[in-house]
């Protein structure tokens, strides 16, 4: 543990905001002092310290698969927790900011006279919807989250939407036989919109599928699928009889997201977030995962050699994805 500002930071999670920089505590103290996120700091911290427990439930052997499916939900559903502590973004309840002095007041005041002055119960709602609109874009929880990602610094920007993609609204009777044979296409949708477009769709996917479900509804969707050639792993949602919400990602989705958390973490610290230490970064939470790995499998193996263990870590992988995939998805909600 580190000891900084009073508290108590695990040694792993300050290697990885500090990445190779080798800042003496006393420097990181200072910039956390400035902070004007100092309190949100401590709650982060703490989450991401429990996520790092749960990584190390998650690889051991006894966890049935079907847990594991419920682990993986619950790690992005736990960052997604970060984001919002982290955003900065000051949220209002509908009632609150009707009640308030803040933001749009004038905008809000004409609103309302606009539904004192309504002909009939139908103009009257037209407008109630207009004024909770107005709440939405600018107050609702939904506009914290999504504020996270459109101010995330650029290296980080780019890492996520390198590696994470989303198709809404993919109206197709056969997803998978579109994903297997046209994923490059799906990929051009993708590359074709601008970055604060691609950040968007990915906020909005998370906050409505990773974030709402399982605080909601205890859905959880399984964040892995076969790889295809182009190295992206997919995922894909049932929204209605054709529709469907269709992901890829290169890399856990739990592991982007963490990248893009501490990253916004180091960066309002005030200290530089550059395209190294996001690969460093990425790197070094890879490392974490398959350390954990390999200190419970060298157990259960009654300490055989690596090169068998290697071997066990990617029997249990593919078993653990097929038998999640086989037995836990609804039929037609995932893929």
């Amino acid at each position: 543990m580190v000891q900084v500002d009073g508290g108590s930071i695990p040694s792993s999670l300050f290697e990885e905001i500090i990445g190779e920089d080798n800042l003496a505590p006393g420097m990181f103290q200072n910039a956390l002092r400035n902070s004007a996120r100092r309190d949100a700091f401590w709650r982060v911290i703490r989450r991401l310290g429990l996520l790092r427990y749960l990584d190390a439930t998650g690889v051991r052997t006894e966890v049935h698969h079907t847990e594991r499916v419920q682990l993986q939900s619950l790690r992005l559903y736990l960052l997604c927790t970060c984001v919002d502590a982290w955003s900065g973004e000051k949220y209002l309840q509908f009632d609150q900011w009707l009640e308030s002095e803040d933001g749009d007041c004038d905008l809000q005041r004409t609103v309302i006279d606009s539904l004192r002055s309504s002909p009939s119960l139908q103009d009257a709602r037209q407008e109630v919807i207009k004024l909770y609109k107005l709440w939405q874009e600018h107050y609702s929880a939904t506009k914290v989250f999504r504020r996270f990602f459109q101010e995330l610094c650029d290296p980080a920007a780019r890492y996520l939407t390198s590696n994470w993609l989303v198709w809404r609204d993919a109206e197709v009777s056969d997803v998978k036989a579109v994903i297997s044979a046209q994923s490059a296409y799906i990929l051009n949708i993708w590359q074709s919109k601008s970055l604060s477009e691609q950040l968007e769709q990915i906020a909005r996917y998370l906050y409505e599928f990773r974030r709402n479900p399982f605080t909601h509804e205890a859905e959880d969707y399984p964040s892995w699928y076969t790889p295809s050639e182009d190295g992206y792993y997919w995922t894909a949602i049932k929204r209605s009889t054709t529709k469907w919400i269709v992901v890829g990602y290169k890399l856990p989705e739990y592991r982007l997201l963490r990248v893009a958390v501490v990253a916004s973490i180091r960066s309002d610290l005030g200290f530089d977030v550059t395209d190294e230490y996001i690969q460093w970064l990425a790197s070094y939470i890879a490392q974490q995962d398959i350390d954990l790995e390999k200190r419970f499998y060298w157990q259960e193996t009654n300490n055989e050699g690596p090169a068998q263990i290697s071997t066990q870590m990617r029997v249990w992988r593919s078993t653990c994805v097929c038998s999640a995939m086989s037995s836990v998805c609804p039929s037609g909600s995932t893929l």
